[in-house]
C-alpha cells in the first residue's frame, strides 16, 4: 500500500529530529514541500503528492537546478 509506505516515511523524518549542518551557510531560497492532510482529499491522494516531492528532490535534472539556482543555495526542509 503506497499510502502506508509514505506515513511510515512521513513519522521517520518527523522523529529524526534535527540535524547540525557542518558548514553553516545562509540559503538563498528554503523549498517547504507541503500537502493537503485535512481529510478533504483520500489517502491515495495524499500519497501521489509525497510521492511526487520524493521524486522531485531525487531527479539529477531537478538537482542540477537546484546547484545552479540564481537563488545561490537551495534548501529543501
Amino acid at each position: 500500500m503506497p499510502c502506508r509506505k509514505c506515513a511510515k516515511i512521513i513519522l521517520l523524518l518527523l522523529h529524526a529530529g534535527p540535524v547540525t549542518a557542518q558548514n553553516q551557510r545562509e540559503a538563498g531560497l528554503e523549498l517547504v514541500p507541503l500537502a493537503d492532510a485535512s481529510g478533504s482529499i483520500e489517502a491515495e491522494e495524499l500519497a501521489f503528492q509525497w510521492q511526487g516531492y520524493a521524486r522531485a528532490v531525487t531527479d539529477p535534472a531537478d538537482i542540477a537546478a537546484m546547484e545552479n539556482s540564481i537563488c545561490g543555495t537551495v534548501v529543501v526542509i
